[in-house]
């Protein structure tokens, strides 16, 4: 039998960890990796797509100091924005919009309209800080209308989610 003492050192520590003490010693690693693995999968980028139960009426790129159609084809004038900087602008379309899609640096920030409307404003206001918190300029806009039969039900104003880039671990 070998003691302690036989045993080369990098092994002598290893000997004093009891069973029950490495079971859990793994299972807090096990958990962390959990952890780790959820909070990727959540803050992953977001996607530059209308929603579940909305449709792409059409998106716009900030180029040379104004808004240029992008998409989808054949809706060219269904959305109008007025007064369009790279922090933003105000919007009017000939269909209801039920979310904007406001896309600058690495994060986005989405605006539902419930119920859908026909006009409305956009900023860079909710967009994630980059580099020094700086907030940056808007790189497209999109506009999503309900697939659904029209909605008649009146909840309140417009609510914004925001969105970042990808948390590194």
């Amino acid at each position: 039998m070998t003691t302690s003492a036989e045993l080369p050192q990098a092994q002598q520590p290893l000997r004093r960890i009891k069973l029950w003490q490495g079971g859990l010693i793994v299972a807090i690693v096990g958990a962390i990796l959990v952890v780790v693995g959820a909070v990727q999968t959540t803050a992953a980028t977001p996607p530059e797509e209308c929603p579940t139960g909305t449709e792409l009426v059409s998106k716009y790129e900030f180029n040379d100091g104004a808004y240029v159609f992008e998409k989808p084809a054949g809706n060219e004038s269904v959305v109008t924005i007025t007064n369009g900087t790279a922090d933003g602008g105000d919007w009017s379309s000939t269909v209801d919009i039920a979310v904007v899609i406001v896309k600058g640096g690495d994060g986005s920030s989405f605006t539902t309209y419930d119920p859908p409307q026909k006009s409305g404003t956009f900023s860079n206001d909710a967009l994630p800080p980059v580099g020094s918190g700086n907030i940056p300029d808007i790189s497209n806009v999109q506009f999503c209308g309900p697939t659904g039969p029209p909605t008649t039900t009146t909840t309140g104003p417009p609510t914004t989610t925001t969105t970042g880039p990808p948390t590194t671990t």
